[in-house]
């Protein structure tokens, strides 16, 4: 187990330097787009032009889509230590709104620190706080990237999907079997995507 790492010492040790950027999703597509995916109820993307035929089964596809990706990082999450960084523990915008509306959940992340929060990656320390951060998050709570650490994975959290960025080759097989289980499809990222 490591403590006070941050997010460019944990690609350093997946091999990767990074610099310093705003978004690491853009940065990670612009550089190393083989290793970008989108774990999503659709096998491609929906065409502009098919957006009122999408608008019609959203709710559908996406009601059931968050268990079946807490489902995915439960099982990304019994074999990998998992770190996280969010806007949760700093901002404090966010801070006020999921303390009135979940107190409860906010309990799990008190004892960190702020300014640890802004420097560090924190390390998921059970299951509950994984969902509780997945919750916030589809709900557009938090801003969320969720680090498996043995498994050189990266995820970015949405409503609608995960951005995925999968380093290691190795347990492509193995990820792509965790999420066909759960019904839903590892997409490949492609420059049309919309």
């Amino acid at each position: 187990m490591r403590f006070n790492m941050n997010t460019k010492q944990i690609f350093i040790s997946w091999g990767i330097t990074t610099p310093e950027v705003d978004y690491l999703p853009e940065y990670l597509i612009s550089t190393l787009p083989s290793n970008c995916f989108f774990i999503d109820s659709l096998p491609l993307a929906v065409d502009k032009d098919d957006s009122i035929k999408f608008d019609q089964i959203e709710k559908e596809l996406y009601g059931e889509m968050q268990k079946k990706l807490l489902n995915i990082a439960t099982k990304l999450w019994l074999y990998c230590d998992v770190y996280f960084e969010s806007d949760l523990l700093f901002r404090d915008q966010t801070i006020k709104k999921v303390q009135d509306l979940f107190p409860e959940v906010y309990d799990n992340f008190r004892h960190i620190s702020s300014v640890q929060a802004k420097s560090d990656l924190i390390q998921v320390a059970d299951i509950n706080q994984l969902r509780a951060l997945l919750e916030l998050s589809y709900k557009d709570i938090i801003d969320l990237s969720l680090y498996f650490d043995q498994y050189q994975i990266m995820i970015t959290p949405s409503w609608s999907c995960f951005f995925t960025f999968i380093n290691s080759k190795a347990k492509l097989d193995l990820i792509q079997h965790i999420i066909n289980v759960e019904g839903l499809y590892l997409r490949k990222f492609s420059s049309n995507h919309s």
